[in-house]
């Protein structure tokens, strides 16, 4: 069994977003979300509020209280727009049809360990390794996610993927 490496799981990903923008509006819009800012799916589809300040924005979701601010610039131009517009007529209307493309369209499941279930849920260990790449503390990227518990963003930053 080989593990995957950070590097080569970022670019994995990167390389399903850039192939969702041939495939579909509302699938390359989720997903290129989910890379630059680590969002649950479910997070997404239910988008509350967003309060734009200062180059950044705090994203409140309709459901919970898991309140998260993030930088505008660590998404490109395209993705900016339809964050700050809030519309989910770019997005999937719902986890499972988000979930279900990624499961028809990620050509590396077969790779990956038989025992691990691979799903877009992926995105968000890769977004927390990227940060912790890049320096920030795990406490820093606990915010980042909102999450409530340490240990739960230290599962997403030490996660290791085997194939």
């Amino acid at each position: 069994m080989v593990t995957v490496s950070d590097a080569v799981l970022d670019s994995m990903l990167l390389e399903f977003v850039e192939e969702c923008k041939k495939k579909s509006l509302q699938a390359y819009n989720t997903f290129g979300i989910l890379y630059y800012g680590g969002f649950r799916i479910s997070e997404i589809i239910s988008l509350g509020t967003l309060d734009l300040n200062n180059g950044t924005f705090v994203m409140q979701p309709r459901k919970g209280n898991n309140v998260r601010t993030l930088s505008y610039t660590d998404f490109p131009l395209d993705f900016r727009d339809i964050i700050k517009h809030s519309t989910s007529v770019f997005l999937f209307n719902s986890v499972s049809n988000a979930q279900h493309f990624f499961s028809n369209h990620w050509k590396y499941k077969t790779i990956f360990h038989k025992t691990k279930n691979v799903s877009s849920h992926l995105f968000r260990h890769n977004y927390a390794k990227k940060l912790k790449s890049q320096g920030l503390t795990d406490g820093q990227i606990q915010l980042k996610l909102g999450e409530k518990q340490l240990s739960s963003a230290q599962n997403y930053i030490y996660s290791i993927l085997k194939k």
